[in-house]
């Protein structure tokens, strides 16, 4: 089973969509559309009347945002969108041990969490080994609602600059946030405005050598291919 990003073109690279049994994961620099994506893919489900658990981090969440990629009806759809606010590594912690049974009793069709590496990044500075432990068992969480519940499970990551290859990123949570990622996708910015994505990872699907990024600008109104 899958569900649709929202962007046709990227739902064509995805064989129809994420995949509504794994982890999915974007990745890239700030400003690169990593929201803007969570909103397209919120919106699919959303204006079906069906509800959507918005875990939000970094205070990026914009009803403003909505209403420029919605338009006329917005406040309609907006009220299929929950949001869950976290300010911290450890209130993460506590809320996501109560996730599981939110999204089961909440009846959501699809859990964004945006993004989940931000207070992990500043609490690892802390504490290596536990907060690794505590990221490991908030994977498994998402893992189980992904593949125990109906939800969908899309989240969205930072990155750094590579330490051994010039012009090159690393993911926040390295192996560890690769490896519990069914599909992984990269964000890239180029300018201002031009963008690129491409499919890094897919449990699912063959990726070619030859496989295209998709090249695109951000709108108003969302993506458009270039």
């Amino acid at each position: 089973m899958r569900f649709s990003s929202g962007f046709d073109v990227l739902d064509e690279l995805l064989s129809g969509g994420y995949n509504s049994s794994e982890i999915n994961m974007i990745y890239g620099p700030a400003a690169s559309g990593k929201t803007t994506a969570c909103f397209l893919a919120v919106l699919v489900i959303a204006k079906k009347g069906k509800k959507v658990l918005f875990v939000d981090t970094e205070k990026g969440f914009s009803v403003e945002r909505i209403k420029q990629l919605v338009g006329k009806g917005y406040e309609k759809i907006i009220e299929n969108i929950f949001v869950l606010n976290i300010d911290s590594f450890d209130e993460q912690k506590k809320k996501f041990l109560k996730l599981f049974s939110i999204v089961a009793e909440g009846d959501f069709d699809l859990v964004i969490v945006d993004t989940l590496g931000a207070h992990y990044r500043r609490a690892l500075k802390e504490n290596v080994y536990g907060v690794n432990k505590e990221m490991d068992d908030e994977f498994n969480i998402l893992r189980d609602i992904a593949k125990k519940s109906r939800s969908g499970v899309l989240v969205t990551n930072q990155v750094y600059d590579s330490f051994k290859e010039k012009n090159k990123v690393e993911i926040v949570g390295g192996n560890m946030f690769r490896n519990w990622c069914g599909v992984l996708l990269e964000l890239k910015k180029f300018s201002d405005n031009k963008r690129g994505i491409s499919l890094i990872k897919s449990v699912k699907k063959e990726i070619k050598k030859d496989e295209k990024e998709i090249i695109f600008k951000i709108e108003e109104r969302g993506f458009t291919p270039l």
